[in-house]
């Protein structure tokens, strides 16, 4: 998931705890990867995170690889600080589950929402969750292409404050 944009990476990753986010916006070096997270484990082994989005470029080294970037990423932190890397990937494991009450809410809202847009015969519109409230939207808002993470977005602000490791550049 991931493939060009960093979003879902990037929300994952802060809300996960993790101590590195890679995605497709920003340059890496698995070296510069490597040296924060023996920082961050001070020289040994611990538990880090290190969120991958699916689009990042492959490590120079592992550019013929035909495993997954995920993997290619833990070999390469492996090999570089000697410790047990190891990749889940997340398509694996996203299988829903039950719905929380909040989801069962939404749902239910959204739905008598968009039947009231139908019944005023507004069309074209997508219902929206803003500030607390079911709103629409149009929907050429929502189709105009993919959005990308920048620099100055105020979660990577965030994530750089807390210590982790976003990309080069910075």
């Amino acid at each position: 998931m991931g493939r060009d944009s960093g979003f879902i990476a990037l929300f994952g990753g802060v809300a996960g705890g993790a101590d590195v986010i890679l995605m497709p916006e920003f340059a890496y070096d698995l070296d510069a990867v490597a040296a924060h997270v023996r920082y961050v484990t001070h020289n040994r082994p611990s538990p880090v995170l290190v969120v991958v989005a699916e689009g990042i470029a492959r490590p120079l080294d592992e550019r013929r690889g035909e495993s997954s970037i995920g993997e290619a990423v833990a070999a390469g932190l492996q090999a570089r600080n000697g410790f047990d890397a190891r990749c889940t990937v997340l398509g694996h494991l996203q299988r829903g589950g039950s719905p929380a009450v909040f989801d069962r809410l939404l749902a239910s809202t959204f739905g008598a929402h968009a039947v009231q847009l139908l019944a005023e015969g507004a069309t074209a519109r997508m219902t929206a969750w803003r500030g607390g409230l079911a709103s629409h939207i149009p929907m050429a808002d929502v189709v105009t292409g993919p959005r990308f993470v920048t620099a100055n977005n105020s979660l990577i602000r965030t994530a750089r404050d807390m210590g982790l490791y976003v990309g080069e550049g910075f």
